[in-house]
Protein backbone atom coordinates (compact mmCIF):
# COMPACT_ATOMS: atom_id res chain seq x y z
CA UNK A 1 0.00 0.00 0.00
CA UNK A 2 1.17 3.07 -1.14
CA UNK A 3 0.65 6.24 1.59
CA UNK A 4 0.23 9.46 -0.38
CA UNK A 5 1.84 12.11 2.10
CA UNK A 6 1.26 15.62 0.91
CA UNK A 7 3.45 17.99 3.09
CA UNK A 8 1.70 21.32 3.97
CA UNK A 9 2.90 24.19 5.40
CA UNK A 10 6.33 26.53 5.68
CA UNK A 11 9.82 25.66 5.20
CA UNK A 12 12.44 26.93 7.53
CA UNK A 13 13.79 28.68 4.45
CA UNK A 14 10.22 30.41 3.55
CA UNK A 15 10.14 31.48 7.38
CA UNK A 16 13.07 32.93 7.19
CA UNK A 17 12.80 34.88 4.13
CA UNK A 18 9.53 36.21 5.68
CA UNK A 19 11.09 37.25 8.95
CA UNK A 20 13.87 39.35 7.10
CA UNK A 21 11.05 41.29 4.80
CA UNK A 22 8.78 42.44 7.76
CA UNK A 23 12.30 43.44 9.77
CA UNK A 24 13.19 45.59 6.94
CA UNK A 25 9.36 46.53 6.71
CA UNK A 26 9.34 47.44 10.19
CA UNK A 27 13.03 49.35 10.04
CA UNK A 28 11.48 51.62 6.98
CA UNK A 29 7.83 52.37 8.77
CA UNK A 30 9.34 52.70 12.31
CA UNK A 31 10.95 56.21 12.00
CA UNK A 32 7.56 57.59 10.43
CA UNK A 33 5.51 56.24 13.16
CA UNK A 34 7.91 57.96 15.59
CA UNK A 35 7.90 61.63 13.75
CA UNK A 36 4.25 61.30 13.28
CA UNK A 37 3.95 60.57 17.06
CA UNK A 38 6.74 62.95 18.00
CA UNK A 39 4.67 65.85 15.40
CA UNK A 40 1.71 64.88 17.59
CA UNK A 41 2.77 65.28 21.00
CA UNK A 42 4.60 68.97 19.80
CA UNK A 43 1.31 69.77 18.53
CA UNK A 44 -0.73 69.36 21.52
CA UNK A 45 1.61 70.95 24.00
CA UNK A 46 1.67 74.19 21.82
CA UNK A 47 -2.46 74.00 21.74
CA UNK A 48 -2.70 73.29 25.30
CA UNK A 49 -0.07 76.57 25.68
CA UNK A 50 -1.58 78.64 23.13
CA UNK A 51 -5.23 77.75 25.07
CA UNK A 52 -3.78 78.63 28.66
CA UNK A 53 -2.44 81.50 27.35
CA UNK A 54 -5.46 82.79 25.58
CA UNK A 55 -7.43 82.63 28.55
CA UNK A 56 -5.46 83.99 30.80
CA UNK A 57 -4.84 87.05 28.42
CA UNK A 58 -8.89 87.17 28.31
CA UNK A 59 -9.47 86.82 31.95
CA UNK A 60 -6.85 89.78 32.31
CA UNK A 61 -8.69 91.93 29.95
CA UNK A 62 -12.03 91.22 31.69
CA UNK A 63 -10.09 92.33 34.58
CA UNK A 64 -9.33 95.69 33.55
CA UNK A 65 -12.29 96.22 32.17
CA UNK A 66 -14.00 96.32 35.47
CA UNK A 67 -11.65 98.23 37.51
CA UNK A 68 -13.78 100.15 39.93
CA UNK A 69 -13.41 103.77 39.73
CA UNK A 70 -12.03 105.87 43.07
CA UNK A 71 -15.10 107.58 44.96
CA UNK A 72 -14.74 111.05 43.53
CA UNK A 73 -14.66 108.78 39.67
CA UNK A 74 -11.66 111.03 38.20
CA UNK A 75 -9.19 107.59 38.49
CA UNK A 76 -9.02 104.07 38.65
CA UNK A 77 -9.09 102.68 42.30
CA UNK A 78 -5.08 101.20 41.77
CA UNK A 79 -4.22 99.46 44.97
CA UNK A 80 -0.48 98.67 43.53
CA UNK A 81 0.73 99.26 40.54
CA UNK A 82 4.00 97.91 38.25
CA UNK A 83 4.69 96.18 35.00
CA UNK A 84 4.22 92.99 36.61
CA UNK A 85 1.48 93.53 38.74
CA UNK A 86 -2.15 95.18 38.70
CA UNK A 87 -4.24 95.27 41.85
CA UNK A 88 -7.06 97.66 42.65
CA UNK A 89 -8.31 98.35 46.23
CA UNK A 90 -11.49 96.08 45.95
CA UNK A 91 -8.96 93.40 46.39
CA UNK A 92 -9.33 92.14 42.64
CA UNK A 93 -6.18 92.09 39.97
CA UNK A 94 -3.40 90.17 38.68
CA UNK A 95 0.69 89.63 39.44
CA UNK A 96 3.06 88.04 38.65
CA UNK A 97 4.65 85.62 40.89
CA UNK A 98 7.64 83.96 39.89
CA UNK A 99 6.73 82.21 36.46
CA UNK A 100 2.90 81.66 37.84
CA UNK A 101 0.77 84.19 36.73
CA UNK A 102 -1.82 85.05 39.73
CA UNK A 103 -5.21 86.45 39.42
CA UNK A 104 -6.36 88.12 42.98
CA UNK A 105 -9.66 88.05 44.07
CA UNK A 106 -11.02 89.29 47.59
CA UNK A 107 -10.70 85.27 48.46
CA UNK A 108 -7.26 85.30 48.11
CA UNK A 109 -4.86 83.96 44.86
CA UNK A 110 -5.05 81.84 42.57
CA UNK A 111 -2.96 80.61 39.52
CA UNK A 112 -4.17 82.08 36.13
CA UNK A 113 -1.37 80.52 33.76
CA UNK A 114 1.52 78.76 34.57
CA UNK A 115 5.09 79.01 33.14
CA UNK A 116 4.75 82.57 32.47
CA UNK A 117 8.38 83.99 31.28
CA UNK A 118 7.01 87.64 30.62
CA UNK A 119 4.59 89.94 31.54
CA UNK A 120 4.64 93.83 30.34
CA UNK A 121 2.21 95.93 31.86
CA UNK A 122 1.90 99.42 29.88
CA UNK A 123 0.02 102.45 31.47
CA UNK A 124 -1.69 104.67 28.45
CA UNK A 125 -3.25 108.27 29.02
CA UNK A 126 -5.83 109.34 27.30
CA UNK A 127 -4.51 110.90 24.17
CA UNK A 128 -3.24 107.18 23.72
CA UNK A 129 0.11 107.36 22.71
CA UNK A 130 1.75 108.35 25.90
CA UNK A 131 2.89 106.86 28.96
CA UNK A 132 0.02 107.32 32.11
CA UNK A 133 2.15 109.79 34.67
CA UNK A 134 0.04 107.80 36.98
CA UNK A 135 -1.14 104.45 36.49
CA UNK A 136 -4.60 105.29 38.23
CA UNK A 137 -5.84 107.73 35.23
CA UNK A 138 -4.56 105.04 32.48
CA UNK A 139 -7.26 104.95 30.21
CA UNK A 140 -5.78 102.16 28.24
CA UNK A 141 -2.96 99.53 29.41
CA UNK A 142 -1.45 97.17 27.17
CA UNK A 143 -0.59 93.31 28.08
CA UNK A 144 2.53 91.48 26.69
CA UNK A 145 3.07 87.92 28.02
CA UNK A 146 4.76 85.05 27.25
CA UNK A 147 3.55 81.56 28.48
CA UNK A 148 5.17 78.44 27.38
CA UNK A 149 6.82 80.11 24.53
CA UNK A 150 3.67 81.71 23.34
CA UNK A 151 3.66 85.05 23.26
CA UNK A 152 0.27 86.90 23.41
CA UNK A 153 -1.00 90.86 23.62
CA UNK A 154 -4.25 92.50 24.01
CA UNK A 155 -5.06 96.09 25.35
CA UNK A 156 -8.15 96.83 27.44
CA UNK A 157 -9.95 99.58 27.87
CA UNK A 158 -11.56 100.50 31.82
CA UNK A 159 -15.61 100.91 31.74
CA UNK A 160 -15.04 103.36 34.40
CA UNK A 161 -14.24 106.14 31.12
CA UNK A 162 -16.80 105.18 29.08
CA UNK A 163 -17.79 108.00 27.21
CA UNK A 164 -15.08 109.86 28.49
CA UNK A 165 -13.37 111.56 25.55
CA UNK A 166 -10.30 113.77 25.72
Amino acid sequence: MRSDRRHHGFTLLELMLSAVIMAVVAAVVMPVIMSATDAYASARSLRTSVESASFAIDRIRRIIREAPPKADGAALAVYQASSTRLEFENQTGFRLNGDILEIVTPDGEAPLARKVSNLEIQYISSDGVTAAADPASAHRIHIRMTVSGVDVSTCAFPRVWMGDVP
